[in-house]
């Protein structure tokens, strides 16, 4: 049995404008997360920890129940990365690795599903769009009246 489309987060539901008109929930918030990568991951998983949870912060997506996925997110990253660079070694060797390149496509399908969750992808994506912040003090008639 199949059970269907998941449901889209709230925050990209308001973000894309609410297409399907049907009552928005109202979910707990959780509170904005200021994330630094732990130490125990390796530098690839760090530096795409980091990348990933600047861009995540700059459309306020990240939250503190939201860390241990972005965990995970690098953690896959990481392995990913290292596999793929196993495979390209074993090819410029002539011996080619198929254990190898099955395991990085394991890795890039994870990545994927998960970069989806986040909203990191082009399709998923364009489906959000980010209302333009207001000035603070100006009145939106005020250039009209100068």
């Amino acid at each position: 049995m199949s059970a269907g489309r998941k449901p889209k987060p709230t925050k990209i539901r308001i973000l894309e404008g609410n297409r399907e008109h049907r009552p928005i929930p109202i979910n707990p918030e959780p509170k904005e997360a200021s994330p630094r990568a732990p130490r125990w991951m390796n530098k690839y998983a760090k530096q795409e920890y980091h990348r990933i949870a600047k861009v995540l912060n700059e459309i306020k997506v990240l939250t503190e129940a939201d860390l241990k996925g972005l965990e995970n997110y690098a953690q896959c990253y990481a392995r990913w990365r290292m596999a793929e660079e196993e495979v390209e070694k074993s090819i410029q060797r002539g011996e080619p690795n198929v254990t190898l390149m099955n395991t990085a496509l394991k890795y890039a399908q994870q990545l994927r599903l998960i970069m989806v969750e986040y909203g990191l992808t082009p399709s998923s994506r364009s489906r959000i769009s980010i209302e333009p912040k207001k000035k603070k003090g100006k009145d939106e008639w005020e250039g009209l009246l100068n």
